[in-house]
């Protein structure tokens, strides 16, 4: 299987991811496929469960949604060798996909907490991705220890949606140049600890892109992707 089936959409029940990179790094757009891949049947190897994207940036377009869901749909479709999958597939639709899909935009980081702390009461997605988890704390408090203390917060209620639901979490994060020129988390040091695996982006070229593991399982590994229109893949696939 390649690097993004292995690494990226077999994340875990129970796992935290966070995404590093810098503007248009992918990180948004590989929200987007993640969320949509949530959908996929179980006869595909899907989870086939529901997902939530909260949008700090308003950069949520539904248009790309739709765009990806189709392509993952036609891709479906495509590969469906036996009678189990082409019934599955039959039983699919790029509106059912979309409709297992729930966005929510948070303006403040009040709204942020509030929305998690809702949800922690009865979960109902398989996963949740935030994008970007730093939007509302990089810049808005002029009170550090305050910012640490909703950080912790944060960070303790999350835990317990894995714990608790056993939903998969995926934290879009900014980052920031040390003194020797290490690429480290934005957020401060207690945040670091959150994730339980921790991926890097990078643009090498207008439609590629480099995926570095940093932490977790298999770090150190790298590889390349391609954002195409139908959503991301593998820079040598085998289909569509």
């Amino acid at each position: 299987k390649q690097w993004y089936q292995r690494r990226v959409r077999g994340i875990s029940p129970g796992e935290v991811m966070e995404v590093l990179g810098e503007p248009n790094s992918g990180a948004s757009q590989l929200c987007l496929q993640l969320a949509v891949d949530c959908s996929i049947p179980l006869e595909f190897g899907g989870r086939n469960c529901r997902a939530l994207i909260i949008d700090c940036n308003g950069d949520v377009c539904e248009t790309r949604l739709k765009q990806i869901a189709r392509g993952a749909f036609n891709h479906l479709s495509l590969v469906a060798r036996n009678e189990v999958e082409k019934k599955a597939v039959s039983e699919l639709s790029v509106d059912k996909m979309l409709g297992m899909i729930d966005t929510a935009r948070c303006t403040d980081y009040t709204q942020l907490l509030a929305l998690i702390h809702s949800i922690s009461r009865d979960c109902q997605y398989g996963m949740i991705l935030i994008d970007t988890v730093a939007t509302h704390f990089r810049h808005e408090f002029d009170d550090m220890r305050q910012r640490t203390n909703l950080l912790a917060s944060l960070t303790n209620q999350l835990h317990g949606l894995c714990m608790r639901f056993g939903a998969s979490l995926v934290l879009v994060n900014q980052v920031r140049m040390t003194g020797d020129g290490s690429v480290v988390p934005c957020l401060g040091e207690s945040w670091s600890h959150t994730a339980h695996r921790r991926v890097l982006l990078s643009k090498i070229s207008p439609d590629t892109y480099t995926a570095n593991v940093m932490k977790g399982e298999k770090s150190g590994e790298t590889a390349k992707f391609r954002v195409s229109s139908r959503g991301i893949r593998d820079c040598n696939p085998v289909t569509v």
